[in-house]
C-alpha cells in the first residue's frame, strides 16, 4: 500500500487518545477525540491508520496529499515545550529608549496592516520564508538576543497597540529579525479544556511568555 502523508496546510499532534489538527489554510483547528488510538503521524507527516473508516475520514476532509509525496519534516511532532522564561523577572527592570521606541512603534504599526490584509498562513508564510541561519533558532537565546527581546516587552508597555497572543508574538518576531536575531514561533494546544496559543522560543527558553501556562501545551507547529 502506498504511504499517506498529511496534506502541506495541515499539522497534526496526538494528546493522550485524541489526535488535534492545525488547518493553517483555514485557520482552525480541528480535535478528534479517541482518534490517536486509530491514526498516528510521524515527524516525516506519514500517516498510518488501523482502521479503514479513519483512512476515509481523513480523505473526506482533505486532510491526505496523495500517495505520492515527499512528506516535508515537520519539527513541531518533536519539539517540546519550554521550561523556562527569560522576562518573568526582568521587564520592570528595562528602560525606556527613544530608538528602541521608534523600531517598536513601526512593528506595531506594520502588525496592525498585516493583521488586516493578511490571512494566517500569509503570516505563518512570512514567518517560515526567513533568511537568517535556520540552527539558530534552536540554539539557547544569547544575552544580545535576551536584551533586545527585553527592550521590546518594555516598550510595547508604552504603545497602544496589543492584541492577543497571535498579534504579540508576530510584533515581536518582526523586532527580532529586525534587530539581526530570530526565534521559533510556537503555537501549542491542549485539551480538556481545549486551548490554543503561540508564543516564541529560543532553545529552551520561552522570550515573552509564561512558563507555566506554556508547559502544559503540547507544540503543534513550529515555524
Amino acid at each position: 500500500m502506498a504511504a499517506l502523508y498529511l496534506a502541506d496546510h495541515l499539522h497534526a499532534v496526538a494528546i493522550d487518545d485524541d489526535l488535534v489538527l492545525l488547518d493553517v489554510a483555514a485557520d482552525a483547528y480541528f480535535c478528534w477525540i479517541g482518534a490517536a488510538a486509530v491514526i498516528a503521524v510521524t515527524n516525516r507527516r506519514q500517516v498510518s491508520t488501523s482502521a479503514p473508516e479513519a483512512e476515509a475520514a481523513l480523505r473526506g476532509a482533505g486532510f491526505i496529499a496523495g500517495s505520492q509525496h515527499d512528506g516535508p519534516d515537520d519539527r513541531s511532532v518533536r519539539r517540546l515545550p519550554p521550561v523556562l522564561s527569560s522576562l518573568d523577572p526582568l521587564i520592570d527592570q528595562g528602560r525606556f529608549k527613544i530608538a528602541a521606541m521608534l523600531t517598536t512603534l513601526a512593528i506595531a504599526r506594520r502588525a496592525e496592516k498585516d493583521f488586516r490584509r493578511n490571512s494566517f498562513a500569509e503570516l505563518v508564510h512570512w514567518a517560515a520564508d526567513r533568511p537568517l541561519d535556520e540552527r539558530r533558532r534552536f540554539d539557547p537565546p544569547t544575552l544580545a538576543l535576551r536584551q533586545v527581546a527585553e527592550d521590546f516587552a518594555y516598550q510595547r508597555l508604552w504603545t497602544p497597540f496589543d492584541g492577543p497572543c497571535l498579534k504579540r508574538s508576530y510584533m515581536m518576531l518582526r523586532y527580532l529579525r529586525a534587530k539581526g536575531h530570530d526565534a521559533a514561533w510556537v503555537f501549542g494546544v491542549r485539551t480538556w479544556p481545549f486551548m490554543a496559543h503561540c508564543w516564541l522560543q529560543v532553545g529552551d527558553v520561552a522570550i515573552d511568555d509564561d512558563v507555566e501556562l506554556l508547559a502544559s501545551l503540547t507544540p503543534i507547529l513550529v515555524v
